[in-house]
């Protein structure tokens, strides 16, 4: 019965066709495993070409596979630091600790296992301020000067400032006060705020600390009196206006 069928022309095509797809499926199977595709994406966020994208939003991936977030990295242009998180098997979550520049267009390139996806494109929303100059402003204050917030401390016999960069500079009141008291009042004070004094540098000013005077409000003038001449103002520069006002 084999033999008969084995010498039929019909179903000796047909065996051939069927052991040829054998054939491939399984070179086509060992090449897929030697050379994978690129886990297919389902969404992105933000959106490629997408617009007035919140400058310190993270960039969001869903793939239509579980994936494993070591075989990822993402580099962008303007270059940002990434940090990565697998949010669930099939999602992983970009955040940047610097914000991103306002009205800028950004390229983000993720790459798997060293093979490139199609880049993605955003532009960030418009900003009056900009988000990094704050924070790095904000980052050298907290380096150079982390004592800023609860200065100047002032005590009925001297007073502390910055004058550089972790230097604390100590004007005395008193003269009674010497250099050496000043300077272990002003090391015991950096302990008080739970820093070592040894980060910072302290120079003892020359001249006494003379507080300035309050401002004396003119008296009022009253119905039969001559008006008073001008009474000088003292400026408040804490107070005073970028504009000047």
């Amino acid at each position: 019965m084999i033999n008969q069928l084995l010498t039929n022309p019909k179903i000796k095509i047909a065996l051939i066709v069927v052991g040829v797809l054998i054939f491939l499926n399984i070179i086509v199977s060992i090449i897929r495993a030697l050379f994978p595709g690129l886990p297919p994406i389902t969404s992105v966020s933000p959106p490629h070409n997408a617009n007035k994208i919140v400058l310190n939003q993270p960039v969001v991936i869903n793939f239509k596979q579980s994936i494993q977030v070591a075989d990822f990295s993402l580099t962008s242009e303007p270059s940002l630091s990434w940090d990565i998180v697998q949010t669930n098997t099939n999602t992983i979550t970009f955040t940047h600790s610097l914000d991103f520049q306002p009205s800028s267009t950004y390229t983000l390139n993720l790459t798997w296992k060293s093979r490139a996806y199609p880049p993605i494109i955003f532009t960030t929303m418009a900003s009056q301020v900009d988000p990094l100059f704050i924070k790095q402003t904000n980052d050298e204050l907290a380096r150079d000067y982390p004592l800023a917030q609860k200065l100047p401390f002032e005590t009925p016999g001297y007073r502390i400032v910055y004058s550089a960069p972790m230097t604390l500079e100590i004007s005395l009141k008193k003269s009674t006060i010497t250099q050496e008291e000043a300077l272990g009042y002003a090391r015991d004070w950096v302990k008080e705020q739970g820093m070592d004094p040894s980060t910072h540098k302290y120079v003892v000013s020359d001249t006494l600390y003379i507080p300035p005077s309050p401002a004396i409000a003119p008296a009022k003038a009253g119905p039969t009196s001559p008006s008073p001449s001008p009474a000088s103002t003292e400026i408040d520069w804490d107070t005073l206006q970028d504009d000047g006002t």
